[in-house]
């Protein structure tokens, strides 16, 4: 089966290296009655990035409109100064202030993104490295799925069964880094406080 991968480049920092075991399901015949466990090593990383959104609710809390998403394309974290901008604007577009029904805030979302390192030999001195998507289908070899098509499953058995737990990003945790409801040493606190906990454990720069 065709395996889109991608190509993308990051300046954020390295959280975890391993280097497996993967697993994933291949056609051995060229069909779909045959199939085979491949299990493998590779090494990989995991990218903590983040995105930032600013966000309207209406009087019951609920979203009633939201802004661009915002990424680290500049760096980790830098997500949140493009959503504050956006969040001050929208803020003074609503005449949203801390006894507003309206409010805005600044959502923030701190995740690990699984990786092939890939180097480019042409790469400039202090550029975001280079880096290479996890193919789809790659799962965890102990994946109770795989267990179950490895025991000799039908193909009709093997179509009923759930997929199993691919390697996708991981979240790590969500917080409001910015409301019109809050004062100015408000938000340095509520920003400051997300950050330290974006920087928590071992981070190393990019490869």
């Amino acid at each position: 089966m065709f395996q889109r991968i991608s190509e993308f480049h990051s300046a954020c920092p390295i959280a975890e290296m391993e280097n497996g075991p993967f697993a994933r399901w291949i056609d051995l015949s060229g069909g779909h009655d045959t199939q085979g466990l491949v299990t493998f090593e590779k090494p990989i990383v995991w990218l903590r990035q983040s995105t930032a959104q600013a966000v309207v609710l209406d009087v019951h809390g609920e979203v009633a409109l939201e802004g661009v998403h915002h990424n680290d394309a500049y760096g980790f974290l830098k997500s949140i100064e493009g959503a504050t901008e956006n969040a001050v604007k929208m803020a003074e577009s609503f005449a949203a202030k801390s006894d507003s029904a309206i409010t805005v805030e600044v959502w923030l979302t701190v995740k690990e993104i699984p990786a092939v390192s890939a180097p480019s030999p042409h790469a400039r001195k202090g550029a975001p490295a280079r880096y290479l998507s996890v193919p789809e289908d790659w799962c965890r070899p102990d994946d109770p799925v795989l267990k179950a098509r490895a025991t000799g499953a039908t193909p009709q058995e093997r179509a009923a069964l759930p997929p199993p737990s691919f390697i996708r990003e991981r979240v790590l945790f969500k917080a409001v880094t910015w409301s019109s409801r809050k004062a100015p040493p408000d938000w340095e606190q509520m920003r400051s406080d997300a950050c330290a906990r974006a920087y928590d454990g071992t981070l190393t720069a990019a490869a």
